[in-house]
């Protein structure tokens, strides 16, 4: 049978482990995050000037 205190220690060390990995899984940890978060309109509207320069560059090889 498992113990409350064998419980509370598995719980401690999952929650270490979550918070020690979190922030090294993702690839972009490092760079600056969006200063209006990713759903606003000042964010996207980089990406509209991003896909206006694939667009030229498509054209340009064709």
């Amino acid at each position: 049978m498992i113990t409350d205190m064998e419980i509370i220690v598995l719980i401690a060390f999952v929650t270490a482990l979550v918070f020690a990995l979190e922030r090294h899984h993702r690839r972009t940890w490092s760079l600056p995050h969006a200063p209006h978060g990713v759903d606003s309109t000042i964010a996207f509207s980089d990406l509209d000037h991003d896909w206006d320069r694939v667009l030229h560059d498509a054209t340009a090889r064709a």
